[in-house]
């Protein structure tokens, strides 16, 4: 049988004391973070795999992580689960994954049940960091459980944040279409909603009178919808209803890769060639291959933000004591056949 690597063997690796190695792999202070990326990285080569029972009884807290998210519907969010999985796994932690629902009262159950479970960490995704969660955040903070959040900035706390930049993705996608020689560029968003789809849109608009171009947006004011097939109706309806009134443009960008699918089936319906005719873009990068054409669009940098999550989560773990960071992350642009030059 092959010999399980001990923390004694570590440290007679690296040669260093095995009190060193222990703090190093339990998250204990009074260790460098150089010191914890050498015995990591040394625990990775020989194959240490660490004991979670005993650890558990030393530090009262699992190696395991939560992850608490209120969207599953539209799929957007598992390249994150994925990459933080696995990033985690890296670190021999696990993953627990708590749904919340935003129109029930399920954040105090999440809650309760983290602190059953005794996990070390947890990272609130987007929605699922609703400001209920600062009813709670100075009692995990007390118990010792470190938190970080996705798109939700908990300042009075110093919590580790990761963010995306949709006004740059905006802007970008944008100046992409005016590169390409389109003027007439037409924005397909909801009406007065904030965070992401508003971020995007400031980006469009922005991008528009940097170029001395007339923006033209519109504007769903229908509820909110998570469900991919209710988001490509909404914007598909819309489409039928607006064409009148759009005066012949070239271009138009879907608030995200739903919107702009939905906008295809209804340019389809009126016969006009995508991208021969106009230019169709969206953001996400999550059903944009759909479509046939396959859709230009930004892709939301998801995995990215999986791992970064994981990591932070971790690094704030070991050292309690670290000024809070906050990462902004950017889209990357997708080019395919739904985009052409005028």
């Amino acid at each position: 049988m092959k010999k399980k690597i001990t923390m004694k063997d570590i440290a007679d690796f690296l040669n260093i004391d095995r009190t060193t190695v222990s703090k190093a792999l339990t998250g204990a202070p009074g260790v460098s973070l150089k010191t914890i990326e050498k015995v990591q990285q040394a625990a990775d080569e020989l194959g240490y795999r660490k004991d979670s029972f005993a650890s558990s009884l030393q530090t009262r807290k699992n190696a395991v992580l939560g992850l608490i998210m209120a969207d599953f519907r539209r799929g957007i969010y598992a390249p994150l689960v994925e990459a933080f999985q696995q990033t985690a796994m890296e670190y021999h932690y696990s993953t627990i994954i708590f749904y919340v629902n935003r129109n029930q009262n399920d954040l105090a159950n999440a809650i309760e049940l983290l602190k059953q479970q005794r996990v070390s960490g947890a990272t609130f995704i987007s929605a699922a960091a609703t400001a209920d969660l600062y009813e709670y955040v100075s009692d995990f903070l007390e118990d010792g459980i470190a938190v970080n959040t996705l798109e939700r900035d908990f300042v009075p706390y110093g919590i580790d944040r990761v963010s995306f930049n949709h006004y740059k993705a905006g802007c970008d996608l944008t100046e992409h279409m005016i590169a390409e020689g389109h003027r007439g560029i037409v924005f397909v968003t909801y009406a007065d909603i904030k965070g992401t789809p508003e971020g995007r849109l400031h980006g469009y608009l922005d991008a528009m009178k940097k170029h001395a171009l007339a923006p033209r947006v519109i504007a769903e004011d229908k509820p909110l919808s998570h469900a991919p097939g209710d988001e490509m109706m909404l914007a598909y309806e819309r489409i039928h209803k607006a064409w009148d009134r759009l005066d012949q443009p070239t271009a138009l960008i879907g608030v995200n890769d739903n919107f702009a699918l939905g906008i295809l089936h209804a340019l389809k319906d009126k016969r006009i060639d995508v991208p021969g005719t106009i230019s169709l873009a969206g953001f996400d990068d999550l059903n944009a291959s759909l479509g046939i054409p396959q859709l230009t669009t930004m892709r939301s940098p998801m995995k990215q933000s999986g791992s970064k999550l994981a990591e932070l989560l971790i690094r704030r773990i070991r050292q309690s004591e670290l000024p809070a960071t906050a990462y902004t992350l950017d889209y990357d642009i997708i080019v395919r056949k739904s985009t052409a030059p005028r």
